[in-house]
């Protein structure tokens, strides 16, 4: 069964992300805003996870005024705008964070391996930064 209020939100989300994709990136390269993280050694899916937490700060912080006020106060973009950002942050997320796992050699050895393994994130972190980083 398909929610069309649902896929409206996804169809909006897609023309929003093109629309400032132009503002942000290149045409050669989509997430190039994004990737400049990897100049301190951060993967660009941690980066956009980052920026979407501060798209969660604002969304906290009206909801604490919401709940004191009875009003949603914003002064320079709306609560919508917040949500369809975040949508949107993840889905890069989401993309960038699979690339990179393509590029992450992970060994499953003795030492790491864990019964409910779902992806490279349960396992040994120091260890994959540091080889990202070439430490």
């Amino acid at each position: 069964m398909r929610n069309l209020e649902v896929e409206a939100v996804f169809k909006h989300c897609a023309e929003l992300i093109d629309k400032k994709n132009s503002d942000y990136a290149t045409e050669k390269d989509f997430y190039s805003n994004f990737r400049r993280v990897e100049n301190l050694s951060i993967p660009t899916w941690v980066g956009i996870v980052i920026r979407s937490m501060d798209k969660v700060v604002r969304l906290e912080n009206t909801v604490a005024k919401f709940n004191q006020t009875g009003k949603i106060h914003l002064k320079n973009e709306s609560f919508e705008d917040t949500f369809y950002d975040l949508i949107n942050y993840f889905g890069l997320a989401l993309v960038c964070y699979k690339d990179w796992l393509k590029t992450v050699p992970i060994e499953v050895t003795a030492e790491n391996k864990t019964e409910d393994v779902t992806d490279n994130n349960d396992l040994d972190k120091d260890s994959i930064y540091k080889k990202q980083r070439n430490d």
